[in-house]
């Protein structure tokens, strides 16, 4: 029962970026989107514990979150920027694609935080 409710709520979502992907991404993200579902809720029971906590996003223990974030997400959407871009708008256009994931504006608003810190720190440094 659990496992054919897992699979509805997934399939409510790809419903959704369907109207935002390439038939190649869908396709793709169809393929991989269950491979590691189960590893979400965990993660985003840390990311709310390490919000609560005040925890800073350009930490240690923040930018591993973030790592773990974007494994995930790339697990699925693959790493092409412009498919992750297509993501992001869904994300912010389709308020049903944040339903049911608990996160909640605040700690996605860390998480960005986090992700954008990761970004910067694995940016070469410049040469002067």
């Amino acid at each position: 029962m659990l496992d054919f409710i897992t699979h509805a709520f997934a399939e409510s979502k790809l419903a959704i970026y369907a109207h935002y992907l390439s038939d190649d991404e869908l396709a793709f993200t169809r393929a991989h989107y269950f491979d590691r579902m189960m590893e979400w809720s965990p993660l985003v029971a840390k990311l709310h514990e390490a919000f609560n906590r005040g925890m800073k996003p350009e930490s240690e223990e923040g930018q591993a979150l973030a790592r773990h974030w974007l494994e995930l997400f790339t697990s699925f959407a693959g790493y092409d920027p412009n498919t992750h871009q297509k993501f992001r708008e869904a994300m912010t256009k389709e308020p049903h694609l944040a339903k049911g994931t608990w996160m909640t504006p605040s700690v996605l608003g860390w998480l960005q935080q986090a992700v954008a810190a990761l970004m910067q720190a694995q940016r070469p440094a410049s040469v002067d």
